[in-house]
């Protein structure tokens, strides 16, 4: 989290445009779960009324909540994109001239350990992999802390131990999973490097 540090704060030079980001990205996350939600409650009721014969079921205000759902989540999925986007772009000059000074300050003697290729091949793959911070890690993550406690507050309305059980399964995917993940590629990615690091040797 250390090595991070530096690169945090070059995001921080953007907080309104990143903070609109990851508010986009919980609406659109919330209409995503307000769509299910209605629309499937939307079928069950439409066909325990049909099987009832009920005729004074009121289709239109479902109808009308499912479509508002839609448009929100499509309207702020589009905006979320947009203005992640422009702050990543405006976060990626810091970053790139942030690299390139760092890789100036390099001595004739240190730069000379590695080759043309290699060193370009490093530059951009690094810039690339900071690049998506925002976009895949920290914006997802917010999103998801947020959109679980939402889930679990709206449940505790209806079954306040049905959202503890619901609440505590959902953290604890968030946080298991991920470190999981990585667990199990760093294992085949050190022997990757290890075997291209013996073919080159070769």
């Amino acid at each position: 989290m250390s090595a991070l540090r530096p690169f945090l704060l070059l995001w921080l030079r953007h907080p309104y445009r990143l903070a609109t980001g990851v508010i986009l990205a919980i609406v659109t996350l919330l209409a995503s779960i307000g769509l299910l939600t209605l629309s499937g409650w939307f079928l069950a009721a439409s066909s325990v009324a049909g099987l009832a014969g009920l005729y004074s079921f009121n289709y239109m205000l479902p109808a009308a909540g499912v479509r508002g759902a839609a448009i929100s989540r499509t309207a702020a999925r589009y905006f979320e994109r947009l203005v992640s986007h422009d702050a990543t772009f405006r976060v990626l000059q810091h970053l790139r001239v942030f690299t390139f000074s760092r890789l100036m300050a390099l001595s004739p003697g240190q730069l000379s350990r590695f080759r043309q290729a290699d060193l370009l091949t490093r530059f951009v793959s690094d810039v690339d992999t900071l690049d998506h911070l925002y976009l895949r890690v920290i914006s997802p993550l917010i999103g998801a802390f947020v959109v679980i406690l939402c889930v679990t507050l709206g449940l505790s309305l209806i079954d306040l131990q049905l959202a503890l059980v619901l609440g505590s399964v959902m953290l604890a995917t968030l946080l298991i999973l991920p470190p999981c993940f990585i667990a199990l590629a760093a294992r085949p990615d050190a022997q990757l490097h290890k075997d291209v690091s013996h073919g080159g040797s070769n």
